[in-house]
């Protein structure tokens, strides 16, 4: 599924590279995450996240106090489960080893099939 957000937190990572990273998936499912707005992820493990969102519904009014148009009453949901979301629950976990970069990171099929 296009459009979903893929993000690496890493597990036990001293360091500089101690910070998640993320991007947004392609048609294929694929992920070209960026770290510190560089291309490619830092060798080491990761648990990884998935979340896609869709609203529905709302209306436009104009906000006085915001000097401009919003959205209420629009509902969000998630195409994805609860515990694909959390990092605490996500069975799902990445080695990226070193090497030449890791442009575009494959979650693999597993991932894949829960978007």
């Amino acid at each position: 599924m296009q459009g979903a957000i893929v993000t690496l937190f890493p597990v036990d990572s001293p360091g500089k590279y101690n910070h998640a990273c993320s991007a947004k998936t392609d048609a294929a499912g694929n992920a070209a995450i960026r770290t510190y707005g560089q291309p490619g992820v830092p060798p080491g493990k990761y648990t990884i996240t998935i979340e896609k969102l869709q609203e529905e519904g709302g209306r436009e009014v104009f906000d006085e106090e915001l000097g401009g148009r919003k959205v209420v009453g629009q509902k969000t949901f998630s195409y994805v489960d609860a515990i694909y979301r959390n990092k605490e629950t996500t069975p799902f976990a990445i080695e990226v080893k070193s090497g030449p970069n890791n442009l575009t990171c494959d979650v693999g099929k597993s991932v894949r099939k829960q978007l």
